[in-house]
């Protein structure tokens, strides 16, 4: 495990940039943006279930789970400087958009 080199030089401190919410879990201080990935992955697993339904309706719930989960990776994504999974969550929340309007599209033609 890596540990960052011990610095006792705080000249660089300040409270507004440094300063993050954080809870403690299990003794751990955790920065309150982490809480966010289970979240995403719960509203993910459920937005495939009820994109895969045969139920126009659920279908379109579904879409707009997906996009909601979309942004929450995004909001984690930016906090972790993990862009790759930022891109892949735009790419995905257009994809999921043109969903929405397929499955809207397909409700009027029947």
């Amino acid at each position: 495990m890596l540990t960052p080199p011990v610095t006792t030089d705080r000249s660089d401190w300040s409270p507004t940039r440094n300063a993050k919410l954080s809870i403690t879990v299990r003794g751990k201080d955790m920065a309150s943006i982490y809480l966010l990935e289970w979240p995403a992955m719960v509203i993910t697993v459920v937005a495939a279930w009820m994109v895969a339904s045969e139920r126009k309706f659920n279908r379109n719930w579904g879409f707009w789970l997906f996009l909601v989960s979309n942004a929450l990776w995004i909001i984690w994504g930016v906090d972790d400087h993990a862009y790759g999974l930022i891109c892949l969550q735009i790419s995905l929340a257009g994809i999921n958009i043109r969903g929405t309007y397929k499955n809207r599209v397909v409700q009027r033609h029947r």
